[in-house]
């Protein structure tokens, strides 16, 4: 008998689990609304995509421009001596 209501309070608890757990879906599920966009949808998307592509470029600029700079840097000895070095400034 003592098997028995051992089990019937693991069912139980799985129930009341699974009752939390709908409860909470529910919840999350009350507070979704529709998006609300400021103006077109087919505008954003090419904003954002311009925006991105311009990103792009922009990063890859600067890592080959990092890369330059560590290439210049290096001396062929291994070691930083005056003939190494670059004396053109770096701008951004």
């Amino acid at each position: 008998m003592e098997k028995l209501e051992l089990e019937l309070f693991l069912f139980r608890k799985l129930f009341n689990d699974r009752i939390e757990y709908f409860r909470q879906l529910q919840e999350i599920s009350d507070t979704v609304v529709d998006v609300v966009w400021d103006g077109d949808i087919r505008n954003a998307i090419v904003s954002s995509t311009e925006e991105e592509n311009t990103l792009s470029q922009s990063i890859n600029l600067k890592r080959g421009q990092s890369r330059h700079l560590l290439n210049i840097s290096k001396d062929q000895d291994g070691g930083d001596t005056e003939e190494g070095k670059c004396i053109i400034p770096f701008h951004r």
